[in-house]
């Protein structure tokens, strides 16, 4: 027979055999049920229970361990062996006394267990592969069940069989499940009396600390029955408790007595319970807190008979939840700041808001903040404050507050305290005097606050309308809203300084035009800062990131940065390299600086690069060079025009002897003589060389002006006519005023001489017509400009602008366009003096002039003259003489040129003067100092070595009072000037002929005008 047939509870038995060994197997397992029972009858201690239960299943299974495990719950965290039976040999779980993680695999078997109802046997444990004698307590064999007490979670029970391999029968497993049932089952019950001792431990627990108490009211007899707990509760001793209801009533709180009164009538009329707490005062007057509940008694005919209830005492419930409300109210007062300070973004606005909060919470009549907190400082200033209208203080009041009136004292102790200083009335007195009595303060509570930056703060509330006393809850709050408002003051002073800063290393950035920006290893952008500044086409970093600088840079550029990413991956040295790209405002030069990037395993990245903007550099550098060429422009101009004019000055003495021979010998020749042509010829070509160093000596400011007060709008409309049939008949000439320009010093007739010079030259350089343009207008010229152009000075100016829509003139040619002798124009149709004329006879009036030109856009040139305010009187030109120019005077002759000498002295004698000449001014100072011979005239050069002519002639004055002059000039009056002509300073400029000096002489000698 099979071991399934010999098994209990196995299929329907078909013989008495089968009946007789069912039988016997269902008495073997009752008499091992029955061994457990009553191993586990009469033990009190679950524990103890536990382990002789499964001392019982261990020799009943001849197993090496049993077990039980709680809880059997895969979603648990930790589960425990709470009690094991083992061979020494087999030691399990239980040993260790701890809580063991949850894995997969236990989670796995637990979950095996709960759903199968039957046990689970076998040799291999659920999920394991193979056995490994290693692992598992060196299980070979288990069986396994749920037990499932009537409380708590379910529990595991198991057998191990650890020496061998062990082939469980359905009999054993049959037991093993009723033996579960059976713990189970006791498990509960122990479990249950456990939850029931601990429930009535807390029931008890809880009248005891409740401190409950009854009582009952006879209604008709108004006689009051108190249980022992009472009496405590009201403060009396035991067996004092009042007999009356009457007697009750006194022993509450006045205030109350009502409510109870009221309370106890409605119950007995309208049979309702009630609930109510009142206060008690007790015998040593402290007031406590009772809650009273009752119920009405009836008797079986429904008439009321007494009332019953309990009385507790909850005083210390009242003032937990008194706390509890005050500390809820301290945090919605505190919820009510953070708001305030979280939502404020001026910090004004935010200290103005915490003091209003404050000043509301307190029902105060003043809350202010004081700066700064220092007794070492004269004074203080009240920055902040809210206060009653009745009640202004500092700030209202505009006051700065001295220290020594006691402040300094308040301000050092709420300097060393971390809690509030509070001061009342005598306090304040004691320390202020009677300083405080025109803020009208009766007591005053303040507390220091210490912001991260700067010095410290004074918090502070003021009571004026009474002496107030500061509980110890409100300092508190007052303190914690101290606090807060430091963090506050820190916040916004830190945003304010960051915002400064930031502000100002924003302003420096801007200023700077930096621009940072990081490549990868291909030249791919990855960041990038101030994007605006990369070039005029890319306005937000998005426009750039994951582009390559080929496609953000024009191709040049792209190929510096590619080269110098190169570079630097190869020498790892830092690349310095400099670029140019196009902006709205013009070109920027930038000099940048790439830096290797490093990746975190090592190895090359890419690149930061930081670029310096140097445009405003490279334009002060072009602009210096151009104003140091200005300025070697200028002086060279002024070193020429030196030179030619000490070469016109000899050229004119060379000139006045051929002059003035040639025209006496034309005298004394007739026109049909032969020679008499030859003479013309010869007069004719030094007239010639006189017109043209008359111009060499305009360009060398050395001419002699007629200088007058001159309207040049005048001077322009007078010449029009003539300039218009000066130039052909296709270019038009166009003329625009400015009215109300002023006047300006000038001679008339240069002023002529530059229009028509640039008028021809305006022509020439349009063959095929085009238009001129002679405009006027009024230039203020400012110091910056000033600085940019050598010789002019900061003021008000006329500006003369002539130009033209001619062929322009190269860069090259304009740097020698005033130059003397140098002209662009084909050989022969030009002497290169008329724009050197031009720019001679600007710089003699004082001015400046310009050229701005370009290669086929025409030519400008801008000349400033300056604008005087003062009139100038007009010279009074002499009259032609037209009398005889013989006369018998005497004349002295000083002049250093014996060229010169010899022709005045001869001709002069020639006309019956009487002639002595000097050879310079010292001969001359000794002829008259010798006094032999009386002068009516002196002769004299202006310019001669040692003592000039005009301080020769005022010497001699003082010799001889009468003596009258007629100067000499081979060149511009350098001692002369236009102010001498007016008040009749007589001046012949070389080269001059016989029939101008002699006439001049019998001007002067006879004063003939």
């Amino acid at each position: 027979m099979s071991d399934k047939d010999n098994s209990l509870g196995g299929e329907t038995p078909s013989s008495f055999q089968e009946i007789s060994d069912k039988l016997r197997s269902q008495t073997l397992i009752l008499e091992k049920l029955d061994r457990l029972d009553h191993a586990i009858m009469g033990v009190s201690d679950v524990e103890e229970m536990l382990r002789k239960a499964l001392e019982i299943v261990f020799e009943i299974f001849d197993c090496d361990r049993a077990w039980l495990l709680y809880p059997c719950d895969p979603n648990a965290k930790f589960w425990r062996v709470r009690m094991e039976i083992t061979k020494p040999e087999y030691p399990g779980a239980f040993e260790t006394g701890q809580d063991l993680p949850m894995t997969n695999d236990t989670a796995e078997a637990m979950n095996a267990v709960l759903e199968q109802g039957d046990p689970i046997y076998g040799n291999l444990l659920p999920g394991e592969p193979e056995w490994d004698p290693d692992d598992n307590y060196g299980v070979r064999a288990y069986m396994l069940t749920a037990v499932y007490p009537r409380t708590g979670k379910p529990w595991e029970f198991g057998l191990h069989q650890c020496s061998h391999s062990r082939d469980w029968t359905e009999g054993e497993a049959l037991l093993f499940k009723k033996i579960a049932v059976r713990i189970g089952d006791t498990l509960g019950i122990f479990l249950t009396i456990s939850d029931l001792q601990k429930s009535q431990e807390r029931f008890s627990l809880a009248q005891h600390v409740g401190n409950i108490g009854s009582w009952e009211l006879d209604i008709d007899t108004r006689e009051l029955h108190w249980s022992s707990q009472l009496e405590p509760m009201f403060g009396l001793d035991v067996g004092c408790y009042p007999d009356t209801y009457e007697a009750y009533l006194k022993l509450i709180h006045p205030d109350d007595r009502r409510l109870v009164i009221d309370s106890v009538n409605d119950c007995i009329a309208n049979g309702d319970n009630f609930c109510l707490e009142h206060r008690i005062i007790w015998p040593d007057g402290q007031v406590r807190w009772i809650e009273k509940t009752g119920h009405l008694f009836k008797e079986e005919r429904g008439r009321e008979k007494k009332l019953l209830g309990i009385s507790q005492d909850v005083t210390q419930r009242k003032q937990a939840e008194e706390q509890q409300l005050t500390h809820i109210r301290f945090l919605e007062n505190l919820e009510q700041i953070d708001q305030v300070i979280r939502r404020s973004e001026d910090i004004e606005i935010m200290l103005h808001d915490v003091l209003s909060k404050t000043l509301m919470m307190f029902d105060c009549d003043r809350c202010w903040l004081l700066f700064p907190c220092d007794p070492s400082e004269p004074s203080y200033k009240v920055p902040m404050e809210v206060s009653k209208p009745e009640y202004p203080g500092a700030m209202q009041l505009g006051l700065e507050v001295p220290m020594d009136t006691g402040a300094d004292i308040v301000l050092g102790r709420a300097l060393q305290k971390e809690v509030p200083v509070i001061l009342d009335r005598e306090a304040l007195d004691q320390i202020y005097g009677n300083y405080l009595d025109q803020f009208d303060v009766q007591s005053q509570i303040v507390f220091a606050l210490h912001p991260r930056i700067g010095k410290p703060w004074l918090f502070g509330m003021h009571q004026c309308s009474y002496n107030r006393q500061w509980r110890e809850g409100e300092a508190n709050l007052f303190t914690e809203i101290g606090r807060r408002l430091t963090d506050g003051l820190s916040t916004m002073l830190s945003i304010s300084e960051a915002r400064e800063y930031a502000e100002k290393l924003r302003s420096t950035m801007n200023s700077m035009d930096d621009l940072v920006f990081v490549l990868d290893e291909i030249g791919n952008f990855k960041e990038l800062h101030q994007p605006h500044t990369l070039t005029n086409r890319h306005k937000h970093p998005l426009d750039v990131i994951g582009r390559n600088v080929e496609e953000v840079f024009s191709r040049d550029v792209a190929n510096i940065f590619l080269r110098a990413l190169a570079e630097l991956r190869k020498t790892q040295e830092v690349q310095k390299l400099e670029y140019s790209v196009e902006h709205q405002d013009g070109l920027r030069w930038y000099n940048a600086r790439m830096s290797q990037r490093y990746a975190k395993g090592g190895g090359f990245e890419g690149a930061t690069v930081v670029c310096r903007n140097i445009t405003e550099k490279i334009i002060a550098e072009r602009e210096k060079e151009a104003l140091e060429e200005r300025l070697r422009q200028s002086q060279k101009l002024e070193t020429i025009g030196q030179l030619v004019g000490a070469v016109a000055h000899d050229l004119n003495n060379l000139l006045s002897p051929i002059l003035g021979y040639s025209d006496l010998m034309l005298i004394s020749r007739s026109q049909e003589d032969k020679e008499y042509a030859y003479l013309k010829k010869i007069t004719k070509a030094a007239n010639l060389a006189k017109d043209l160093n008359s111009q060499l000596l305009a360009f060398g400011r050395k001419q002699l002006l007629n200088m007058r007060q001159l309207d040049i709008n005048q001077t322009i409309g007078d010449i029009e006519p003539l300039l218009r049939s000066s130039i052909r008949e296709n270019i038009t000439l166009e003329t625009r005023f400015e009215a109300g320009l002023g006047c300006i010093k000038a001679d008339s007739s240069q002023i002529e001489q530059i229009l028509l010079n640039l008028t021809v030259n305006a022509q020439d350089a349009m063959p095929e017509g085009g238009k001129l343009t002679i405009q006027t207008e009024l230039a203020v010229v400012d110091r910056n400009f000033a600085d940019q152009y050598p010789g002019i000075v900061a003021g008000k100016y006329l500006l003369l602008t002539v130009s033209d829509s001619g062929h322009g003139i190269d860069e090259i040619h304009q740097q020698h366009i005033f130059e003397p002798f140098y002209t662009t124009k084909e050989k022969g149709k030009g002497t290169g003096l008329g724009l050197a004329t031009v720019y001679g006879i600007v710089k003699q009036h004082g001015g400046n002039i310009w050229l701005y030109s370009e290669k086929g856009l025409g030519t400008i040139f801008k000349i400033y003259l300056p604008i005087v305010e003062e009139g100038l009187a007009d010279i009074h030109l002499e009259a032609e003489f037209s009398g005889d120019l013989h006369g018998s005077e005497t004349i002295m002759i000083t002049e250093d040129n014996s060229g010169v000498l010899d022709f005045v002295s001869n001709s002069l004698k020639t006309l019956g003067y009487t002639v002595f000449t000097s050879k310079h001014a010292e001969e001359c100072l000794e002829f008259f100092e010798a006094g032999e011979q009386h002068i009516d005239l002196l002769i004299t050069d202006l310019v001669m070595p040692g003592l000039n002519g005009r301080v020769l002639f005022e010497i001699l004055q003082n010799l001889t009072p009468d003596l009258k002059v007629i100067f000499m000039s081979g060149y511009s009056a350098d001692t002369i000037s236009s102010e001498d002509l007016t008040n009749g300073i007589h001046i012949v400029n070389k080269p001059f002929t016989l029939s101008v000096l002699g006439k001049e002489i019998r001007r002067v000698l006879t004063g003939d005008k």
